[in-house]
């Protein structure tokens, strides 16, 4: 299985549930997923609605999560990953000391799956001097590097999507492991079926210690809530056209006319890539179709992406622009696994799609970001 990466990635998107993922019930929401939601709604679950968000928009998405019993429980799911410290601790070889550390190896394991690079060596400076080691050099970290991304698993997760769609609402949720990001969306319907108004609450993945200090669980921090109508997206669209920036450098710039967003991608090397799309309440959803073999990663052999250019797949992303937040733009950005003969190079699959994390600022401005995938051992 080789990842479906461009020549320089920069990050990924929550997209709509894949074809075939079908609904879902509360009861079909995994012990994870329910224990990740409830982190992610636990900080709204008050009678003060978040600040630039309209509180009835707001108040009535709150009542249906309820409904649904993903929000408002009185305690957090039980659930813990099992021998996630242990797997750390041995590649960063600190034997006994490990639980001693358990909360600096959370935050490498957060920066391993976001594939920050440059975090992930100070990080790792930083505890080798808790730890009373002499601190390494960057070649010296190269193995350490490895071997934690041995201890993730070699390839990017895909992204698990669970959706309820009843008469008058839709919830979704979108838990993007690869990406360290979850969303969940409440979309309002009118009486004809079309969508009214969307609440879109967004996370990020942080990774602590359990109770005891002898276990890590991933735990999920609210980092935006935003409310949209077709209203709001009126006022705002024209406030996307311009330059952005993304955290790994690169220059997108978005245009927009008559209902249709374009996001060109300007690259160190290769082409431009120009994705297409819409802006609907709140949210840019747009695509790159994959047509030249030059649009992907040199990972992967010449032959593996001719082929790929004719099977009518597409880079995805998905950016969320909150107008209390106007200088941001925030999301994921998705690619596929492709499966392919290793002698003869023949593509047998393509996966589902993963989503890595791509967040815009208005050039001239930072935003957290983690590393281009080509700096991703």
């Amino acid at each position: 299985m080789r990842p479906l990466f461009r020549a320089l990635a920069c990050a990924l998107p929550l997209m709509a549930a894949p074809a075939g993922a079908g609904f879902a019930t509360a009861a079909d929401i995994t012990a994870e997923q329910s224990a990740l939601v409830y982190d992610l709604l636990k900080p709204v679950m008050t009678a003060v609605p978040p600040s630039g968000t309209d509180p009835a928009i707001f108040g009535k998405a709150i009542s249906i999560l309820k409904e649904e019993h993903l929000a408002g429980q009185g305690s957090r799911p039980h659930f813990t990953e099992k021998g996630i410290l242990d797997r750390y601790g041995k590649a960063l070889f600190l034997g006994a000391r490990t639980p001693q550390f358990a909360g600096d190896i959370g935050h490498i394991r957060d920066l391993v799956e976001k594939g920050d690079r440059p975090a992930l060596e100070q990080s790792l400076r930083d505890l080798w001097a808790k730890a009373d080691r002499a601190p390494p050099d960057t070649k010296a970290l190269d193995p350490v590097i490895k071997s934690l991304y041995g201890a993730k698993g070699e390839e990017p997760e895909e992204t698990v999507h669970r959706s309820i769609d009843k008469p008058g609402y839709r919830v979704e949720i979108a838990h993007a492991r690869a990406g360290g990001k979850m969303q969940v969306d409440v979309t309002t319907k009118n009486p004809d079926g079309t969508d009214r108004d969307r609440t879109s609450f967004q996370g990020v993945t942080e990774t602590a210690p359990t109770p005891d200090g002898q276990e890590l669980q991933r735990r999920i921090r609210l980092d935006q809530t935003c409310t949209s109508t077709p209203e709001t997206d009126a006022a705002t669209v024209e406030g996307l056209n311009g330059d952005w920036t993304s955290g790994a450098g690169e220059t997108w710039t978005v245009t927009q006319q008559d209902g249709k967003i374009t996001l060109t991608e300007k690259r160190a090397h290769g082409r431009p890539l120009e994705y297409t799309g819409t802006y609907r309440l709140g949210q840019v959803a747009a695509a790159h179709p994959i047509t030249e073999a030059g649009d992907m990663g040199e990972n992967l052999p010449m032959q593996v992406r001719q082929q790929l250019t004719t099977k009518h797949i597409s880079f995805r992303i998905a950016l969320d622009f909150c107008s209390s937040a106007p200088s941001a733009l925030k999301g994921t950005w998705s690619s596929q696994h492709v499966t392919y003969d290793g002698m003869f190079f023949q593509v047998s699959r393509i996966h589902d799609p993963y989503d890595l994390s791509l967040n815009l600022s208005r050039a001239g401005e930072k935003v957290a970001q983690g590393a281009a995938q080509d700096e991703i051992p």
